[in-house]
């Protein structure tokens, strides 16, 4: 059996050019580190929380980074 150390999985993913991230500080690192293209959960927090309320999104996620929204892109789209 394989044991990773967290040092080396950041090290890792920091090589990577893309990211696609949860709300975490280990994939925010990991992103940060990586300075490539990053993906993030746009609806994080849930609206009306108490970590919404506690959380200043243009402080987390840096600029350059994409949200990904959970909306359907069309409701057009062919089924």
């Amino acid at each position: 059996m394989v044991k990773w150390f967290v040092e080396v999985a950041l090290a890792g993913l920091a090589e990577c050019s893309h990211s696609v991230i949860s709300t975490g500080t280990f994939g925010w690192w990991a992103a940060y580190l990586a300075g490539g293209d990053a993906v993030y959960y746009q609806n994080w927090p849930r609206s009306g929380s108490k970590m919404e309320q506690m959380t200043d999104k243009a402080d987390y996620f840096l600029p350059s980074w994409t949200p990904l929204s959970s909306q359907p892109l069309s409701s057009s789209l062919p089924t």
